[in-house]
């Protein structure tokens, strides 16, 4: 090796290292623990693996990335293409999360849509992001807990810090709100939130009914994940599809306290008198419950497929007070009916729709309650966001 060639490869290691340390860091930073992958931690089938992280949980993951000098829509895809599979070959043996990333010389609009169109279409269920030096990062992996973006940012104010790592998208007012922008034009069988447009923040507060600090949080924390953009015409949603891809993510991912129950005389004539809305019962309140899943789909009358079974949403405060005459406690093998103790209470029951004097959650908690069935539950959850509601496919 001549001395120009020497110099050529010890600047591209340098480059190399560069990158890893700063992907290492921006991974750091957001809260993930990783370190560089090396020859006794690569897995013999997989040489390109450059980093390997841990969760909290006991999970691992692992990180390929790759390099582009241009940010054109071809050479884009074929870095995510041969990232991709390199990742899920590793993946494939260790059980792994697979983590890509792309790092650009300039981080565009344009290069977030194409890159967000390409897994969406070929990798959906993969971890992904793109990467500048000088032009933030767009990071989007609901598994590994980070949703994050401040490229658009770093453009207006080169040099601004980015958004706080750790921050939570899906609490319970944050997917109240999101419900209340997202669903406030839809059927008005469908949701039974405000329908009043959103025009500003202070708006958005009165119409959630939630208090000014909390509109204002949701709104920095979406606005930095590039899922929200305030504008002459009011707050609205974009990014909708990558946005609840990883709404249904975090549903899937979190943890359910259910209790099964078996009807004590029988499946009852219709679900009003299993669980009226109105019959307070011998002078008290009866428990706040909402008919959940496919058969709110059905309801609805979006059930495209269904699983056996009845699913219903009821308050931790009064789960037990569910059981009596029509219901008992029973082993999950002999069930009827499940009952999903609910931890947002805010987002499932405020926008709940009354039909028939049953409770059934809105359409969009519907799709969240199915998609995280492994029997066709996928299935119905895209038949109602997408080919119903129209918010898979489309920019915005």
């Amino acid at each position: 090796m001549n001395a120009t060639e020497e110099a050529t490869e010890e600047a591209t290691e340098a480059g190399a290292d560069h990158l890893f340390a700063t992907v290492e860091a921006l991974l750091t930073r957001l809260g993930l623990r990783v370190g560089r992958a090396t020859d006794a931690t690569r897995s013999r089938s997989s040489r390109d693996l450059d980093l390997l992280g841990h969760l909290d949980d006991g999970r691992s993951f692992v990180v390929v990335v790759k390099r582009l000098g241009t940010v054109r829509h071809e050479d884009l895809v074929g870095r995510l293409a041969v990232a991709l599979l390199q990742a899920r070959e590793h993946s494939g043996v260790t059980g792994a999360i697979p983590l890509v990333l792309v790092a650009l010389p300039q981080l565009t609009s344009s290069a977030v849509s194409s890159a967000t169109a390409f897994m969406n279409r070929h990798a959906p269920e993969v971890q992904w992001g793109l990467v500048s030096f000088e032009h933030g990062a767009y990071i989007h992996a609901p598994r590994l807990g980070v949703e994050y973006s401040d490229y658009q940012r770093a453009r207006r104010h080169r040099g601004t810090p980015g958004p706080r790592a750790g921050q939570r998208l899906f609490t319970d007012l944050n997917c109240w709100m999101l419900k209340v922008l997202l669903l406030r034009d839809v059927e008005p069988n469908w949701w039974a939130g405000p329908a009043a447009s959103v025009s500003s923040i202070p708006a958005l507060a009165q119409a959630a009914n939630v208090s000014m600090p909390h509109a204002y949080r949701f709104a920095q924390t979406f606005q930095r994940a590039d899922f929200l953009r305030v504008t002459p015409d009011g707050l609205t949603v974009v990014r909708r599809e990558p946005l609840l891809r990883a709404w249904m993510e975090h549903h899937r991912l979190q943890p359910r306290t259910v209790m099964s129950a078996r009807w004590t005389f029988g499946r009852p004539a219709s679900l009003s008198d299993a669980f009226p809305v109105a019959n307070a019962g011998e002078g008290l309140l009866p428990p706040r419950i909402a008919v959940a899943g496919f058969e709110a789909c059905r309801a609805h009358g979006v059930l495209h497929t269904t699983v056996p079974g009845l699913e219903v949403h009821v308050e931790a405060s009064s789960a037990k007070a569910t059981f009596g005459r029509d219901l008992e406690p029973c082993a999950t093998r002999d069930a009827d009916v499940t009952l999903i103790v609910s931890r947002q209470v805010q987002s499932v029951f405020r926008g709940a729709v009354v039909r028939n004097d049953v409770r059934y959650v809105d359409i969009l908690q519907a799709a969240l309650d199915v998609s995280v069935h492994p029997a066709r539950g996928a299935e119905q959850a895209e038949y109602v966001l997408g080919d119903v509601l129209g918010w898979f496919g489309r920019d915005g």
